[in-house]
């Protein structure tokens, strides 16, 4: 049998990242770049996909790619993202800025930032960027850390609407998750 070439590998990596097999995307990937080691593009697949499986190579690849393109706010975020997911918190702030400062409609960054302001226990910056980011909470956790954050700025009234909201988000979802298991016979 012939090798596996790298667009076999690209195209079985992307049906696994279809699937959310990250880990899998990232095997298929790594065999990708092994056959074209110079490609961005493939480098680029392959760091996204070990963070999506929360893998600690996506770090040194992240940083990688994030040095030879600093001006991908996407790069930034998911290298920001992985620091703090590494408890390199520190950093992650002032790449996660980075990402914010070149796309603020990015909101998964203005998520991030915000979460990693609040660890750093600086709530009162975290809270702009947690309430930019709110739409996107299907499941109420993103409400609990603005919450959180305004709990700890001293908005008390603020934080018990956000604690609701977060509740209602996560029954909501409690309650589509209950219905979704219920199958007819």
């Amino acid at each position: 049998a012939l090798p596996r070439s790298a667009e076999a590998a690209e195209a079985e990596a992307e049906q696994d990242e279809r699937r959310g097999a990250y880990r899998e995307a990232a095997a298929a990937w790594r065999a990708a770049l092994e056959k074209e080691p110079q490609s961005a593009i493939i480098r680029r697949a392959l760091a996204w996909a070990l963070y999506h499986s929360n893998d600690a190579a996506a770090l040194p690849l992240l940083e990688e790619l994030v040095k030879s393109d600093s001006q991908s706010a996407e790069l930034n975020f998911c290298y920001g993202a992985a620091l703090a997911a590494a408890q390199q918190i520190e950093p992650a702030v002032v790449v996660l800025e980075r990402a914010v400062k070149l796309d603020p409609g990015l909101l998964p960054a203005q998520a991030a930032l915000g979460q990693a302001y609040a660890q750093v226990g600086r709530p009162a910056e975290a809270i702009g960027h947690l309430q930019a980011a709110a739409a996107t909470d299907l499941d109420g956790s993103l409400h609990y850390q603005l919450a959180r954050a305004l709990r700890m700025a001293g908005r008390r009234q603020e934080a018990a609407d956000a604690t609701s909201t977060a509740e209602r988000l996560r029954e909501a979802l409690d309650r589509q998750t209950r219905e979704a298991a219920i199958t007819p016979p």
